[in-house]
């Protein structure tokens, strides 16, 4: 069986995850040893530039562009939220204890 290794992290991989994940040329650029599954199935592996970001085709151009969220601060409307700046918002509003509720066991284990 045919092993091809990470350019990030010399994690050996066979030819096939290698062909799925990695790029035109045969490289493997991220794994998942050196990152998430989740970033590798987003293209994280397909160069050494690309971060994982969930990326969609949209009407009109020919290469993927990173999706975005529709970002309620922003003061262009048509301006978006970048998924990893979404993904951060999410985290620490979780952060944060619920209030408001008459429940304390529930705010207890929303707090944790």
């Amino acid at each position: 069986m045919v092993k091809r290794t990470c350019e990030s992290c010399g994690t050996a991989h066979s030819a096939a995850y290698t062909r799925v994940f990695g790029d035109a040329d045969g490289r493997l650029w991220d794994c998942r040893a050196c990152t998430s599954q989740r970033a590798v199935g987003h293209g994280a592996g397909t160069g050494p530039d690309h971060d994982g970001t969930r990326r969609i085709h949209k009407p009109g151009l020919e290469e993927p562009v990173p999706a975005t969220l529709q970002d309620d601060t922003a003061d262009d409307a048509r301006e978006g939220l970048a998924l990893a700046a979404a993904h951060e918002r999410v985290r620490s509003s979780a952060a944060e204890p619920a209030s408001g509720t008459d429940d304390e066991a529930f705010d207890a284990l929303v707090a944790k």
